[in-house]
């Protein structure tokens, strides 16, 4: 059910042209802020998770997902004005997330579900860090798998 509410911040955002009206430096320095303190609250103190709708600190939460999402597009966009942007393998990454975000997201719950992080966590900031490469490796290639596979994708 929270992915209905970023998708109606989406759809207003859509609506008055907030993409649209210029990227300000500012707005970019404040939404990473932003996104900085949720992460920060989220692994110092309880977990927030948008896929399974916890949100302990809602203000926080909701608001750093809104903020990674805006600088994520605005880095997109970005990176579709650079000359041959087209050609990096990485704006074909970011386009794959894009197109395929659902089956990355049910990805991310089952292995929410089944895979325990928590010993990572020990390891302080490396672990973490760790812990978020390994699973955008894994989440991106299940989903690769899934959207090659005809089964597979009419299950999800």
């Amino acid at each position: 059910m929270s992915s209905s509410l970023f998708l109606y911040i989406g759809y207003i955002a859509k609506k008055h042209d907030v993409l649209e009206k210029g990227i300000k430096p500012v707005l970019i320095v404040i939404a990473a802020l932003v996104w900085a303190v949720a992460l920060y609250f989220s692994f110092a103190h309880d977990m927030q998770s948008v896929v399974r709708s916890y949100f302990p600190d809602i203000i926080i939460n909701v608001g750093g997902s809104i903020a990674a999402s805006y600088i994520i597009i605005v880095s997109v966009k970005k990176l579709e004005q650079i000359k041959g942007a087209a050609d990096l393998h990485i704006y074909h990454l970011v386009c794959f997330w894009g197109r395929n975000s659902s089956i990355i997201l049910c990805c991310h719950l089952i292995e929410l579900r089944t895979v325990d992080w928590s010993r990572f966590f020990e390891w302080g900031k490396i672990g973490i860090v760790m812990v978020f490469v390994i699973k955008i490796i894994v989440i991106s290639i299940a989903s690769f798998v899934i959207t090659k596979s005809e089964k597979l994708r009419k299950f999800f």
